[in-house]
């Protein structure tokens, strides 16, 4: 239902509806109006300081949505001070994605409720989500929520992909686990493989422990080993798996940037490198478009 605080509001560009009387704005690439039949749903969920659309345009996911005629979202954060607009430098887009950090202001609204609202206003469009097959794909902050509902909300996801996803409070989990894909860059300087004290973008420093650890805590919640099953070391990718609900691949050579995708323009020194040799949005699209959840296990 449509409460006061609430409602929607028609843009020209994206849309906008208003959380808890806060307005919030998303953007999506629909299937064609004639091939509306139940769709899979992508929520693909920015990193720090961007913003939805880029990751439709210049990381691929607009393709995928028209190519395969699935629903991709592409929902934007919010930003410490609502008084002004959103600006990289001093008022970043950043999701609600768990405990923040020591200096750092954060917006407290549920971003599963935001996520709900959305689907509500694609639903009176009249476009029909297959409920067995909403998947989240997250980077970096948004890796982090990825990782945060995909634990606290596994009734409504089938599966999640993090790219670049930094774990430093493991979120309560509220039921079944669901697969999870993890991409790493083996060059990022804000998730480094052997984890340790970083310097964050807007001048915060924060602990992270090192990756294999951080994949080790999330598998021994799903009652996995701690310790990968396999490994493929390569030259250019090395894969770890942990069985059918979680894997990893690291990238060499990676810095902090999307895998193959667009670059955000920040300098090497500050994200690290970019490569072209893994194109994370297909390999997160491979691993999601097969898995399901029993229809009797969704909450709409």
């Amino acid at each position: 239902d449509i409460k006061p605080d609430n409602i929607l509001i028609e843009e020209e560009t994206g849309r906008a509806l208003l959380q808890e009387g806060i307005e919030r704005t998303w953007h999506a690439e629909e299937p064609a109006a004639h091939s509306r039949g139940p769709t899979a749903l992508v929520v693909v969920l920015h990193g720090a300081g961007s913003e939805g659309t880029r990751y439709l345009d210049m990381q691929g996911w607009a393709e995928v949505a028209r190519r395969e005629g699935v629903l991709v979202v592409a929902p934007d954060a919010l930003y410490p001070d609502l008084s002004r607009p959103p600006r990289f430098r001093d008022n970043p887009r950043i999701w609600n994605s768990g405990r923040a950090k020591l200096g750092e202001s954060r917006p407290q609204l549920d971003e599963g409720d935001f996520l709900r609202l959305i689907e509500d206003d694609l639903r009176r469009r009249g476009i029909v989500i297959d409920q067995r097959r909403r998947y989240l794909v997250g980077h970096s902050n948004g890796a982090a929520l990825a990782w945060k509902l995909l634990a606290e909300e596994p009734e409504r996801w089938a599966a999640g992909v993090s790219v670049a996803g930094g774990l430093v409070n493991l979120p309560p989990r509220n039921g079944p686990p669901r697969p999870l894909f993890a991409i790493f860059g083996d060059a990022d300087p804000l998730v480094p493989l052997a984890g340790g004290e970083v310097g964050l973008l807007w001048g915060q420093t924060r602990t992270v422990p090192p990756v294999l650890e951080t994949l080790g805590s999330w598998a021994s919640s799903e009652g996995l080993p701690t310790a990968p099953l396999s490994r493929e070391p390569g030259t250019k990718i090395s894969r770890y798996g942990w069985g059918p609900l979680l894997s990893a691949v690291v990238v060499h050579g990676q810095g902090h940037e999307w895998p193959g995708g667009g670059s955000s323009g920040l300098p090497p020194e500050i994200i690290g490198p970019q490569t072209t040799h893994f194109d994370a949005t297909a390999e997160a699209w491979e691993f999601l478009k097969e898995k399901e959840i029993p229809v009797r296990g969704v909450k709409s």
